[in-house]
């Protein structure tokens, strides 16, 4: 352990020391579902003023992407980018990574899909290029391949942080409800191995908890289950929009006569059918890698170069591929392409999302670690009531 401490210990010293190197340029490629073919076609496109839908979020992306480099280069730094369409199409994807030799660059960002981002990072590992996926939670991208980072915290990270933020709450009544598929049970199993693993064996005592399959239990059932006196944590893993809208909507009318606290999932923000008040009511809570203070004036500066340049209002999908764009190209220029060395002690300008970059095991990539905790509170405002790690 002195070993490795005096070990990091040099290599942060390492990082401290080093510069920009304003005479290189360095080879990146967004690898984003633009499904670009769709928009030439008659419908969409220039000629109408509309995007197809699935282009909306990586146009987003794209765009925000776009900004962080155009930062860079006032800063001096310099890229080669190129920006390809993976069409949303794994087979596509993986004719033009056999067709097209990227052997030299230097980092890829994306993509976004498992089916091309498991092609591409592939490739990545077989010529040692850096590679980034945006989105995915799955930690099977970066168990082998010690060029790859996932910026989404894992599943377990996720549990391992609700469940120390639940045990500072002194009353205790879990209430899980799913509505039966397999990837609601992952979660649950994992949130429930977290919980109990973090709870001290005098406190077990206190502890309710129950799983309620939703579709298996009646009104009278569910509402038995929630303890006047004491605060009902609910678990809801779906992210299944009827299904959540319906779950809310019941849980609405019971806030009123229990106190509760909803963990829900970070895609229920875009859920437009959910009314708004069910989530203030209801103290609903989420995990999520990014928060947008639009009072910092880093992010009013952006939102106001984002709709001068491109006559809208960023979105989400914006800020993310800007902080990334931005911490993944400058660490690429300071340190050069073996960057992911000094990853862990890289600090950029970033507008919503906080990186704490760790490795995932001794032959694997690196995972991020920051995440937050939002809450839907009873002003009507969407607070960050906690950052994990704990500093």
């Amino acid at each position: 352990r002195i070993n490795d401490y005096e070990a990091d210990n040099k290599l942060m010293h390492e990082a401290q020391t080093k510069d920009f190197d304003l005479t290189k340029t360095y080879k990146v490629a967004l690898f984003l579902p633009l499904y670009l073919s769709m928009n030439d076609t008659t419908g969409w496109g220039e000629h109408s003023g509309k995007i197809y839908g699935k282009s909306k979020n990586f146009v987003e992306f794209y765009a925000g992407a776009m900004l962080a480099f155009n930062t860079l280069k006032h800063q001096g730094l310099s890229f080669d980018v190129q920006v390809i369409d993976t069409k949303g199409d794994s087979l596509y994807i993986s004719n033009y990574m056999r067709n097209h030799d990227m052997s030299d660059y230097n980092l890829f960002i994306g993509p976004a899909f498992s089916g091309e981002l498991q092609i591409v990072g592939d490739y990545a590992w077989e010529h040692q290029i850096n590679i980034v996926s945006p989105l995915s939670v799955k930690s099977s991208f970066i168990d082998h391949n010690p060029y790859a980072f996932q910026v989404c915290p894992t599943i377990d990270i996720q549990m391992k942080y609700v469940a120390e933020f639940l045990n500072q709450i002194d009353t205790k009544n879990y209430i899980v409800i799913h509505n039966g598929n397999t990837q609601e049970q992952d979660y649950i199993s994992e949130f429930k191995r977290q919980l109990y693993s973090s709870i001290k064996s005098d406190n077990l005592d206190q502890v309710r908890y129950n799983e309620y399959y939703y579709f298996n239990t009646s009104g009278d059932i569910l509402s038995s289950a929630f303890v006047k006196g004491r605060e009902n944590i609910v678990i809801i893993p779906s992210t299944d929009r009827a299904f959540v809208t319906d779950v809310m909507g019941k849980l609405n009318g019971y806030s009123y006569e229990y106190n509760m606290t909803v963990f829900g999932q970070p895609r229920w923000e875009r859920f437009e059918s959910i009314d708004i008040d069910n989530f203030h009511n209801t103290n609903t809570h989420y995990l999520s890698n990014s928060y947008i203070n639009y009072s910092k004036p880093e992010v009013v500066d952006f939102v106001r170069n984002y709709r001068n340049i491109f006559n809208t209002e960023p979105d989400r999908m914006a800020f993310q591929a800007y902080d990334i764009t931005m911490f993944f190209c400058s660490a690429l220029n300071k340190y050069g392409h073996d960057f992911r060395r000094y990853i862990m002690f890289h600090t950029a300008p970033l507008l919503q999302t906080e990186f704490n970059f760790v490795p995932y095991t001794d032959q694997g990539g690196y995972q991020n670690t920051s995440i937050y905790i939002l809450d839907y509170a009873k002003d009507y405002t969407i607070k960050k009531i906690a950052t994990y790690p704990l500093r």
